[in-house]
C-alpha cells in the first residue's frame, strides 16, 4: 500500500554487518619492542598466538587500547623491583605472567610496589627474627636507626 510499484524489494535483516567495526589495529612487533625497551629483563623473541591472544584480551580494557598506554604501563611495572627479581627468591616475571589477569589486577591494585612487600615481609617476621637483629645491634653490625627500622 506505501508502494505500489512492482519493484520494491524488501530488505534483508539476516547476516546484517554494520559499516564501521570496533576493531583495534595491534602491532605486535611494536609491543614486543616496547617490552623489551623498557622492562630490565625476561626479554622476549617472539609474539606467538598464545601472547597474541593474551595481549589483545587486555589492550582494550587496560592499555587504553593505544601503544601510549601500554608504554605506561610498561614504564609503571618497570620500576617495581619485586617484579624483576629483587625478592629474595630471585624470581622474576615475564610477559605471560604479567599479563595474566589476576597478576595484572595485581600489579594495577599495587600488591607488589615496595610499600606492600614490605607490610608482607614484616607479618612474616617472627620472635625468633626479632632476637637475632637485636644481636646484630649489640654487636654493632647495624646502626640504631635499621634496628627500629627492622
Amino acid at each position: 500500500r506505501w508502494n505500489s510499484s512492482s519493484n520494491a524489494q524488501a530488505i534483508p535483516t539476516t547476516n546484517y554487518k554494520p559499516l564501521t567495526t570496533n576493531q583495534l589495529t595491534i602491532n605486535y612487533n611494536n609491543i614486543k619492542d616496547i617490552w623489551n625497551r623498557i622492562i630490565p629483563t625476561a626479554h622476549i623473541t617472539q609474539m606467538n598466538d598464545t601472547r597474541k591472544n593474551l595481549f589483545k584480551s587486555r589492550y582494550k580494557h587496560y592499555f587504553k587500547g593505544t601503544e601510549e598506554g601500554w608504554i605506561e604501563f610498561c614504564t609503571k611495572i618497570s620500576e617495581i623491583k619485586f617484579l624483576w627479581g629483587n625478592n629474595g627468591k630471585s624470581w622474576k616475571a615475564d610477559f605471560n605472567w604479567v599479563l595474566n589477569e589476576n597478576n595484572l589486577l595485581k600489579i594495577i591494585e599495587g600488591k607488589y610496589t615496595p610499600d606492600a612487600v614490605a607490610e608482607k615481609v614484616t607479618a612474616q617476621r617472627t620472635y625468633k627474627d626479632y632476637g637475632m637483629v637485636k644481636d646484630m645491634l649489640k654487636d654493632n653490625l647495624i646502626t640504631k636507626e635499621e634496628f627500629n627500622r627492622w
